[in-house]
């Protein structure tokens, strides 16, 4: 997966989650961790 992809798959998981009213906190850690999900 290129960064640019990486990127927007970051966002989209964000999103999906804050909406879930999961805190972005953990989110972003994740995120800058890889992207896990």
């Amino acid at each position: 997966m290129d960064m640019s992809g990486a990127h927007f798959y970051c966002h989209a998981q964000l999103s999906f989650f804050a909406l879930r009213g999961i805190p972005l906190g953990a989110l972003l850690l994740s995120c800058v961790g890889g992207v896990e999900f």
